[in-house]
């Protein structure tokens, strides 16, 4: 699991503690010092993260034949990403089963910042807060109070055709990393992207607050857009090699449900697998 908050370990108890055979980890690839990467496509940080997390657990005693990886918000955002993108996942493969259970992922950038956008119009401090979050990490330009999705002034939002995507050296392929973190949409996976791409053959997506995604809360409850949620999972579930179900918790602000409900979401439905 990754690591996200202070509570992490509290959620890996109720998960798994007391389950035999389980043994619990979590890992958040960051530099030292670093909040939050500002782009997800950096593979050198899960190679570097993941290699070390999974010598360390074969330490403890974890016998490499079962992985249940999972995670919500960034972290659900990062390895469905990272691996469409770039990484040879199979190496992070247990050798007799493996699955991925993700809640609240951004798949499609642009879709979250026009719906974080439209939450800053109507004063939703949060999405105003979200939504210059993304337009700092993905255009060249300051934002500036306002939204528009078609040449707004300075390239401000990073859904506008006419930003001027950051350049980071080793990550996000030739340097778009908008069209790089964008590998889903509400029909289908985004171009370049096949489900040959996820080694992860069983898949659950969790999407929260989608009851919230027409009214003010959605900035309040963080409500991250479910489409491209479902377009992942349905994209996936298409494909004879893998298999994808889709949990809906509408009523749960953004990573609630699943981390109040950890064990059942993921845990029972990994070992029923």
């Amino acid at each position: 699991m990754e690591c996200e908050g202070a509570t992490v370990a509290d959620t890996l108890d109720r998960a798994v503690g007391g389950k035999a055979g389980w043994l619990a980890a979590c890992a958040q690839p960051l530099y030292p010092g670093e909040q939050l990467p500002t782009t997800l496509g950096a593979p050198a940080r899960d190679d570097t993260t993941l290699t070390a997390l999974f010598a360390a657990a074969r330490a403890a005693g974890w016998t490499g034949k079962r992985l249940l990886l999972a995670g919500c918000s960034a972290g659900a955002t990062r390895y469905p990403v990272v691996a469409a993108r770039t990484m040879d996942d199979t190496r992070w493969l247990g050798t007799e089963r493996t699955a991925a259970c993700f809640s609240d992922g951004v798949f499609d950038l642009a879709a979250q910042d026009d719906f974080t956008g439209v939450g800053a119009i109507d004063g939703g401090t949060s999405c105003a807060a979200r939504h210059r979050r993304i337009a700092e990490a993905f255009t060249t330009a300051a934002p500036r109070p306002g939204h528009a999705c078609t040449a707004s002034p300075g390239g401000q939002c990073a859904c506008d055709p006419a930003r001027m995507t950051r350049l980071w050296p080793g990550s996000c392929g030739t340097g778009d990393c908008l069209t790089f973190e964008s590998i889903a949409t509400p029909a289908a996976l985004a171009p370049g992207v096949s489900p040959s791409d996820f080694a992860v053959a069983h898949w659950k997506i969790v999407s929260e607050g989608s009851s919230f995604a027409n009214t003010p809360e959605r900035c309040t409850r963080d409500v991250v857009p479910e489409p491209p949620q479902v377009g992942l999972c349905s994209a996936l579930a298409r494909d004879p090699s893998h298999s994808c179900t889709l949990e809906a918790w509408p009523a749960s602000p953004h990573c609630g449900a699943f981390g109040q409900n950890l064990p059942t979401i993921c845990v029972d439905w990994f070992e029923a697998l």
